[in-house]
């Protein structure tokens, strides 16, 4: 769980309509805060940071860890080199982030003071930028939003979203599957949502389905083999998925898509707790054009 492995300090409250991202920084995990409309260098504004636990949140300042606005031309040298050598120890997405003051800017500084530093490695792409590059992959554009959700503090933050999530249909053995364009014609069995999105990791390894309507409740007893008295209830296999998405193949024009799962085929889940569906195992992977095996 989050708790267990960080302290959280918050810094200052979320301003009412502002969109709040996570953007790793070494250990820790820094919440920023940005206003609405374009994105605009050095908009970000810190509202929490999450500390390792062997680390004192009291102890430090958010300016170690991220630069909060460029240093005026008035600032103090010493001002200056502590930036400078903090924007070196952080990633290039911390630094583009934040918008204080780049790499550039701060080596140049350094080396006006023949200061000697060493920068960071650069890092592995985070997987927000795993999701932008999935996203623009799968549609061919790039994305206007990013969805961020947070369920529970261990779930993922970032997620890349294909489209509207229309129908889930178990698998029926002996059944045959319907043609795409027919997927809802009454003839199998299929589970239909509205206003939920059907999504993947910034991998493309797992599929979730997110916000509107998944509550299953009122359905569990057309599932002979399920068991309503737990609170996590296995649906059994997914014969296919169907989702509303645009996709630069189809020149961008909202149209319907069925994915029909091969063996081994991921099974569905109801957790009865939170109301939500969820899809576990299987063999499948997100790339462009779309849902593959």
């Amino acid at each position: 769980m989050t708790e267990a492995r960080y302290k959280t300090q918050d810094v200052e409250q979320v301003p009412s309509g502002w969109r709040v991202r996570t953007v790793q920084s070494g250990a820790h995990q820094i919440r920023v805060a940005f206003p609405p409309g374009p994105r605009r260098r050095g908009a970000g504004k810190v509202v929490q940071i999450l500390h390792p636990r062997t680390d004192n949140p009291c102890s430090l300042n958010p300016a170690e860890l991220v630069i909060l606005g460029n240093p005026s031309k008035d600032v103090p040298t010493q001002h200056q080199i502590r930036i400078a050598e903090e924007t070196l120890k952080m990633s290039d997405v911390m630094a583009r982030v934040m918008g204080g003051m780049t790499k550039d800017e701060a080596r140049a500084i350094l080396r006006k003071y023949r200061i000697r530093f060493k920068e960071n490695p650069p890092p592995e792409a985070t997987e927000t930028q795993q999701a932008v590059s999935l996203y623009q992959e799968f549609h061919g554009r790039d994305p206007k939003a990013i969805v961020e959700a947070q369920r529970s503090a261990a779930m993922r933050l970032d997620y890349t979203c294909l489209g509207d999530l229309l129908g889930v249909a178990p698998f029926v053995e002996g059944l045959k599957i319907p043609a795409p364009t027919h997927w809802d014609d009454g003839g199998y069995p299929v589970l239909q949502f509205a206003g939920v999105k059907l999504a993947s990791n910034a991998a493309g390894t797992q599929l979730y389905a997110i916000g509107g309507d998944q509550d299953l409740t009122e359905v569990l007893g057309d599932f002979p083999d399920a068991d309503a008295t737990k609170d996590l209830i296995d649906l059994g296999e997914i014969a296919y998925v169907t989702y509303e998405a645009r996709k630069s193949m189809d020149g961008h024009q909202l149209v319907e898509y069925t994915h029909e799962f091969d063996e081994p085929r991921p099974r569905l889940g109801f957790d009865r707790v939170k109301r939500e569906i969820f899809f576990a195992g299987g063999r499948y992977q997100v790339n462009a054009p779309g849902i593959e095996h």
